[in-house]
């Protein structure tokens, strides 16, 4: 577990937490195959750790941002919320990219599941446009691990879309195929919304046995990035 400072806010990045595999100790997603109850106990565990209702999301790789302003019984129907203070915000991934945001000044805060779909809607766009919507002028951001262009191989046809957006991010495979960076894609996303991002917190979920990765083996469990206002 990684825990970082964003100005105005703190991000934690969970992990497996080891265990028994594939769902390790501290496996934060509902929708895996693992027992529920267990789910809900490592999410509790993890609401106790950041002293305040965490409000989770049902991640459907839509461009769909929400702004919640009170603690939710079931998780929201969205790929990026936005919480105030007194709430923290969830996103689970196993190789998507988990982004958060902060606006210190207005104590505001961001999770986005920012997977290649995601990443082709511009949903980290979507995020900033509603939270400068809500007054933030000043956002910053912050990227929690995910998987790497050399473990992220598809074809070619599937990476046309993003090659777009960010054609920098699309990098030569064997033959029909290419290696998507979506890190890069992401940063040069939030460079062109003028959002600083802090990535010294991303590492390779596929080449790290401490983090899940569905890439790695398809039955696993997720882990979280949780951010909170200050």
């Amino acid at each position: 577990m990684i825990e970082i400072n964003l100005p105005g806010a703190r991000a934690v990045f969970t992990s497996s937490e080891g265990g028994a595999s594939p769902y390790g100790a501290l496996n934060l997603g509902d929708q895996v195959g693992q027992d529920p109850q267990t789910v809900a106990q490592n999410r509790e565990a993890v609401a106790q750790l950041v002293k305040r209702p965490v409000v989770w999301m049902c991640q459907t790789h839509s461009t769909v941002v929400k702004y919640v302003e009170a603690p939710q019984a079931d998780p929201v129907d969205a790929d990026g919320i936005i919480v105030p203070a007194g709430l923290a915000a969830a996103v689970q991934v196993a190789d998507c990219l988990p982004v958060v945001f902060s606006a210190p000044k207005e104590k505001l805060v961001a999770a986005v599941h920012a997977g290649r779909k995601g990443i082709e809607g511009r949903i980290a766009t979507e995020a900033i446009r509603q939270l400068r919507e809500l007054g933030a002028t000043q956002i910053f951001a912050a990227l929690g691990p995910s998987i790497c262009a050399q473990h992220y191989e598809v074809e070619v046809e599937v990476g046309e879309k993003l090659a777009q957006h960010a054609p920098q991010a699309v990098l030569p495979g064997r033959s029909g195929h290419v290696y998507l960076d979506l890190p890069q894609a992401l940063a040069l996303e939030l460079e062109s919304q003028d959002v600083p991002l802090d990535r010294s917190s991303w590492s390779c979920t596929y080449s790290d046995s401490n983090l899940y990765s569905y890439r790695r083996n398809p039955q696993t469990g997720r882990q979280a990035a949780i951010v909170f206002a200050l």
